[in-house]
């Protein structure tokens, strides 16, 4: 039977077990340890009082209610000890305390975060506007930002058909003479245009003597750039670009060639510029003018780009020669299987068409202590312009009907298939003729390519510093036809 208990101190009301009578108990209102002696049964139903007594102030908390134990429902809220005195019951942690304090923990962890975040841009902002400064210093003594853009030479002057030359920076273009000192082929709508500024020079990360070029790229076509730095006394040195010109805007670091060990210091007064050149188009390669010119010092002539002459429109405008232009009809002819290393170097296809392959012209080379070949460019016409290499050529009515290959790894030595042109323009595999060995022939065995009096119309070569490996391409049925 529970009862009814009240504290002797603050008169708070309780609701005991029968088994506490006797004992004694901690007051969870004010506190203070009081004896059950006198206690009445409560009554079903009989409201349960609490009095907010005096604790250690008016503003207690309302009393804490022991569970009774005589309901055996019930779960005890106090310890006994040795002394048999209950303990006042543990006060459980407010559900709020606990689900705040991760949140607390984790907001300091990301005001820390953020500190340490606004220290470091703050360190990069003070280091990047030194550089800006110091950059901005050094154009304003220099200034070469170009003018905005003059009028230039309407497409179609000078006999251009429309569209064929591209928007040159803004820079005076001069007319067509190839006589004008100083001058350069103007770009074409397909080339890829530079606008140079903030020429300076000092020292890289190495500490080596540096000429610094800042670019943006302004229209997106064909690559390959040479920087041509043009001296006072008028002398020019090209530097092949490799690499970096494929972003939309950096800065040039030139090292090679000025100011470093043995090297001449880089000039006082000199013009900078970028050229493309189109090695397609045979010995005499146009140079087209890429960019602005941008100066350091005082440079009295600067170079300018002019319109193209009627013959160079004529044959510039025309595709490029077979045997220089690699990869032209990727749709034509059959490879035989390739002799030699597939995996290195680029792929380069040369393919005649209308035409057969007469014969090569082939430079030695070595990689990695192999002897072999060096490069090898097709023949396709007697009258084609020699590229100052050994040329090996068919007599009158021959062509290349096959090659033999000895690889190591490389293409070491080609013998050459001569066969006879019959008079249907078919191969005639009976009456054949062999080359001497072409490179640096060993005791490899010859793997042979053809010679099987199918048509030879071109080649295909893995070409890097050396020959990696080559392959033939052979006429395929349904191909044009190709005559002697």
């Amino acid at each position: 039977m529970a009862l009814a208990v009240h504290c002797p101190h603050c008169e708070a009301s309780f609701r005991l077990a029968e088994s506490t009578r006797g004992k004694r108990l901690r007051c969870t209102n004010c506190d203070r340890i009081f004896t059950v002696e006198d206690a009445s049964p409560l009554r079903s139903g009989e409201p349960r009082k609490y009095r907010s007594g005096p604790r250690n102030s008016e503003d207690a908390e309302p009393p804490m209610v022991l569970p009774a134990e005589a309901s055996g429902t019930g779960r005890r809220r106090y310890e006994e000890d040795d002394d048999d005195l209950p303990l006042r019951p543990r006060r459980r942690r407010p559900e709020t305390q606990a689900t705040l304090l991760p949140w607390i923990i984790a907001g300091v962890a990301v005001a820390l975060l953020l500190l340490a975040i606004a220290g470091v841009s703050l360190a990069w902002l003070l280091s990047r506007g030194e550089a800006v400064a110091a950059r901005t210093e050094a154009a304003q003594e220099n200034p070469q930002r170009p003018a905005p853009a003059a009028p230039v030479a309407a497409a179609g002057e000078e006999g251009a058909p429309p569209g064929l030359y591209g928007d040159q920076g803004g820079e005076e273009v001069l007319p067509a003479d190839p006589g004008k000192p100083d001058t350069i082929l103007r770009c074409r709508a397909s080339d890829s245009f530079f606008l140079l500024s903030n020429a300076h020079t000092g020292n890289d990360r190495f500490g080596r003597p540096t000429l610094f070029i800042d670019y943006e790229k302004t229209r997106v076509g064909q690559g390959g750039f040479t920087l041509v730095i043009h001296s006072g006394d008028g002398s020019r040195h090209n530097v092949l670009l490799m690499g970096p010109m494929n972003q939309t805007r950096g800065t040039l670091e030139i090292s090679t060639m000025f100011g470093g060990f043995g090297r001449p210091a880089f000039p006082k007064n000199m013009e900078a510029y970028l050229t493309h050149s189109d090695p397609r188009y045979g010995p005499n390669t146009p140079h087209f003018k890429v960019s602005n010119s941008i100066t350091l010092g005082t440079m009295p002539t600067l170079t300018r780009p002019r319109n193209w002459t009627r013959a160079e429109i004529e044959r510039l405008t025309k595709p490029p020669p077979n045997y220089s232009n690699a990869n032209g009809h990727p749709d034509v002819g059959e490879d035989t299987p390739f002799a030699g290393d597939t995996t290195g170097g680029g792929s380069f296809r040369y393919v005649e068409p209308a035409g057969l392959l007469l014969g090569v012209e082939y430079r030695p080379g070595e990689w990695d202590k192999e002897k072999c070949i060096g490069g090898l460019v097709p023949v396709f016409s007697r009258d084609q312009p020699p590229t100052g290499q050994t040329r090996i050529l068919a007599r009158d009515g021959y062509a290349v009907g096959g090659f033999k290959v000895q690889s190591r790894r490389y293409v070491d030595a080609i013998q050459i298939i001569f066969l006879r042109i019959g008079a249907d323009g078919r191969l005639n595999a009976a009456d054949s003729y062999t080359s001497d060995w072409l490179g640096s022939p060993g005791q490899e065995p010859a793997k042979t390519l053809a010679g099987d009096g199918r048509k030879v119309i071109g080649m295909h070569c893995r070409q890097g510093a050396i020959l990696n490996g080559i392959a033939l391409v052979l006429q395929r049925p349904g191909d044009a036809k190709i005559g002697p």
